[in-house]
């Protein structure tokens, strides 16, 4: 069975995998993925060498205790409460002193919580870094599925090459001919009013996909097999004209307003 990711993440590839997963090369050396987030496509191929990087630097402390202390993550948020006046209390810890003071378990735990209990499991900071999501008041969220943290702990740890590092997709330079990466940026906005890159302080706007397109014409001079996830839009499809562009079909599965939430295009670009 394809192993399910441990949080929730806006864009998450889990419903889309098998429309992604036939057009990952059967074979390679290094999986690379830069904007790591949830995790999908990862957990699904369960590679045997992989480089996991993104800017979100509590999203990769979450993983690195996952990894590395997870009996203590689990026994600090087995302590946790789902009730709005706690839910709050985690919440504004980043905007008080005490928050320096967190060990890093304590920092994951409470990423986790905040992931399972906020709205729609929406990661969304201000400008300032702040986390920002309201309480999604769910009568009775499930904080860990116990079998699948244990599966990633093992994955981890296996025999298994896997990095995770906190780092801009800029490192994904370091590939080899024999490598594979996969790209799933913050997308384009398709309206001025759709725009969501407030995975981090950090703005991902027209200048950061410039960048980041400008990355993949070096990989594939290099001999790099690469796939990137985006929205369906003139400015992607103009961006990557010189590469195999698929078009797929998503749903939308955030937005306040659920008559919104449906189906739309993305696409799919690959040098291979």
């Amino acid at each position: 069975m394809i192993m399910q990711p441990l949080i929730k993440w806006a864009g998450g590839k889990q419903k889309l995998l098998a429309q992604i997963l036939p057009h990952i090369p059967k074979e390679y050396d290094t999986y690379y993925e830069p904007f790591f987030g949830g995790g999908a496509v990862f957990f699904a191929l369960e590679p045997r060498k992989a480089v996991l990087t993104d800017i979100n630097s509590e999203l990769i402390n979450f993983y690195e205790i996952v990894r590395d202390e997870l009996p203590f993550l689990i026994s600090e948020i087995d302590t946790y409460e789902n009730t709005e006046e706690f839910y709050y209390r985690k919440r504004e810890l980043d905007r008080s002193v005490e928050y320096r003071s967190l060990t890093n378990i304590q920092r994951a735990a409470r990423f986790l919580y905040l992931n399972k209990t906020c709205f729609n499991g929406l990661y969304r900071v201000n400008k300032e870094g702040y986390f920002n999501t309201p309480f999604g008041k769910y009568k009775n969220p499930k904080f860990y599925d116990k079998d699948r943290i244990k599966k990633a702990f093992h994955l981890f740890n296996s025999p298994n090459n896997i990095e995770i590092r906190y780092a801009d997709f800029n490192e994904v330079k370091n590939a080899s001919s024999d490598d594979f990466v996969y790209f799933d940026p913050p997308y384009v906005p398709l309206t001025k009013t759709s725009s969501f890159t407030a995975y981090t302080k950090y703005d991902f706007g027209t200048k950061k996909q410039i960048e980041l397109r400008d990355i993949c014409n070096i990989l594939h001079q290099r001999g790099v097999k690469f796939l990137l996830s985006n929205s369906y839009c003139d400015f992607v499809l103009d961006l990557y004209r010189d590469y195999d562009i698929l078009e797929i079909q998503a749903r939308r599965f955030i937005n306040s307003n659920g008559n919104k939430r449906g189906p739309i295009k993305e696409v799919l670009v690959r040098n291979f």
